[in-house]
């Protein structure tokens, strides 16, 4: 179970780390859908990531925090801006404003990982990795990980 969870929490925190930087306009997001037919490969997995099994996301500081979330199906997120400044949260079908001092929130009903982003400010993304009871298996030997042949 603990290693499966952490290879998909590596696998958005490298794609989180890969995308949206400084300066860079984002003109299409996408939804994209995490199940065990298109995870394949061997991983490390940092268990230091910053993700957080919650249901709130803070604007402050020109960030979105925490960037990463993982929730369960049905589950609702509330994006609060404790900025001075408006935000927006863009992506997984919503295009919404957020004053300083408001909040937004969204119930999830689809299983996948949600990308969302700033548009005001494109350095602020995020994502929300939604699941369901039955996605949280017990990891099988088929995806253990293996042994590194070194040759000694």
């Amino acid at each position: 179970m603990k290693i499966k969870f952490f290879l998909i929490v590596g696998i958005m925190v490298f794609v989180i780390g890969c995308t949206l930087e400084n300066g860079q306009q984002v003109n299409n997001i996408t939804r994209e859908t995490i199940s065990e037919d298109n995870i394949t490969g061997n991983y490390i997995v940092n268990d230091t990531a910053d993700v957080f099994e919650e249901d709130s996301v803070k604007m402050k500081s020109l960030q979105f925090n925490p960037r990463l979330i993982i929730i369960d199906l049905g589950d609702k997120v509330v994006w609060e801006n404790e900025d001075q400044v408006l935000h927006t949260v863009i992506g997984f079908d919503v295009d919404i404003d957020v004053e300083p001092g408001t909040s937004f929130e969204h119930t999830f009903n689809s299983i996948g990982s949600f990308n969302y982003i700033c548009k005001i400010h494109p350095g602020m993304s995020g994502t929300v990795v939604v699941r369901s009871e039955e996605s949280v298996t017990e990891p099988t030997q088929r995806n253990q990980p293996q042994p590194i042949d070194a040759g000694y």
